[in-house]
Order: structure tokens, then sequence, then C-alpha cells
């Protein structure tokens, strides 16, 4: 398991290779102001949870008790 320190460069390194690539295929894009505008959102919204659940998914499912509630 990579250790968090890491996993959040990982995460900010992939968010802002999104913004990224979603904006140069946004500026291409041929469809109306509105609709590509809504298709931008929705689709940073998605990759970014899955982005965010790639690196973080196994801290937030995992079983293990805090020590704060024992």
């Amino acid at each position: 398991m990579i250790k968090l320190k890491y996993r959040k460069v990982i995460f900010l390194i992939l968010i802002a290779m999104l913004a990224g690539g979603s904006m140069a295929a946004y500026s291409q894009s041929e469809a109306n102001f509105f609709i590509k505008t809504i298709q931008l959102i929705i689709f940073q919204q998605l990759t970014t949870v899955i982005i965010y659940l790639t690196c973080f998914g196994e801290d937030l499912f995992s079983r293990r008790q805090s020590t704060k509630y024992k």
C-alpha cells in the first residue's frame, strides 16, 4: 500500500491532468455552449469521484476500528 502522502500527490497530479485534458476537449467540441458545458461538468465530476475512490477508497472502506472509539 502506498503511503497517504504519496497518494495525495498522485491524486492532485491526476486531477490536474483531468482538468487540462477535459478543457482541451471542451474547446474542440462542436456542440452548442450549454450542452458542452453540461457534458464537461458531468464528466469532470464523475472522473473526480473515480480518481478519488481509486486513490483513497481503501481508507474509506477499510474495516479497521479507530483507536479513538475503543
